[in-house]
């Protein structure tokens, strides 16, 4: 969860399970209190959270537990941010260079797996939000990064679209590159955070 809104869309589908009372959904901790009736099931409240487009970890007692959870998030989001890096600095490197002639499809080589490797979780997320018929940030990072993403393939396929009109055939791979790198920076950055503080208790 990243905001506010995420913290409704959590609720409204756990509310959404039959039997449950009611719903408690902290954002800082990123955990949910829920008051239910006999015959609701862990696998019931899983799926729905899952379905609204949010990951739920493994059933958890104790606070070891919570730990193993916690370091594996900071681990997964810390390798898609490494890699979409690792892609991204020879993306910019190549936007700065006087002349991109010929290069369009090696920018577009290097921009697609950060589109939809190292940033899937974002479109998991809008897609989440989309079936409640909402949106969050997932949405905002997925419509704004694809924005670019598509226009630069179409400038690369059919660069005649905008020369036709007098327009020059520019790309944004970098722009889309950056934007998810950045972000995924920023929750590695948050999610270790959090383990740091989780540790201090």
């Amino acid at each position: 969860m990243t905001c506010a809104t995420c913290v409704m869309h959590v609720e409204e589908a756990l509310k959404s399970v039959p039997g449950v009372v009611s719903v408690g959904v902290n954002l800082g901790s990123e955990k949910a209190a829920v008051e239910y009736l006999e015959g609701t099931t862990y696998a019931d409240l899983k799926k729905a959270v899952e379905d609204a487009g949010y990951e739920l970890g493994k059933e958890i007692e104790g606070l070891e537990d919570v730990s193993e959870t916690s370091q594996r998030e900071v681990r997964k989001v810390r390798n898609r941010f490494i890699f979409a890096a690792i892609l991204t600095v020879p993306i910019v490197v190549t936007m700065l260079t006087p002349t991109l002639k010929g290069m369009e499809y090696l920018l577009w080589a290097l921009a697609t797996p950060v589109q939809f490797w190292a940033g899937w979780r974002f479109y998991k997320g809008a897609w989440g939000a989309l079936k409640h018929r909402t949106t969050d940030m997932n949405t905002l990072i997925a419509v704004g990064t694809s924005a670019a993403y598509v226009y630069s393939v179409i400038a690369v396929l059919f660069p005649g679209v905008f020369t036709s009109s007098g327009m020059t055939a520019h790309v944004y791979f970098d722009t889309s590159s950056a934007i998810i790198t950045l972000i995924l920076l920023g929750r590695y950055l948050e999610a270790a955070g959090k383990r740091t503080d989780l540790r201090s208790y």
